[in-house]
């Protein structure tokens, strides 16, 4: 259960950073930092909503993502993290049902 909950305050900490933080070049170290803590939690029993968190980025803070991309030329983690995709409204379903 301990992994459920690090999952959700991980995605109660993406709401809040979507909410508070400004979509522009200054702002993509705070989502940096918070990508490679999310991808530090090893959930037992589900799969961690990457995929989900990403698409939800991209739509909510383009300039951000832009950002994140451009460091995809050093790095394969956001090589990888950017050029992944889903349906936005099913991104958000799956990730509210992780917050419950």
């Amino acid at each position: 259960m301990k992994n459920d909950d690090n999952i959700k305050s991980a995605l109660i900490k993406f709401d809040k950073l979507l909410k508070e933080t400004p979509d522009n070049k200054e702002s993509v170290l705070a989502f940096k930092n918070f990508l490679l803590g999310f991808l530090r939690i090893k959930p037992k029993g589900a799969s961690l909503p990457t995929v989900e968190v990403m698409t939800i980025l991209k739509q909510e803070k383009p300039i951000v993502f832009s950002h994140l991309r451009k460091l995809s030329a050093y790095s394969f983690l956001f090589d990888v993290l950017t050029h992944i995709d889903m349906n936005p409204q099913k991104a958000r379903d799956t990730l509210n049902s992780f917050k419950k």
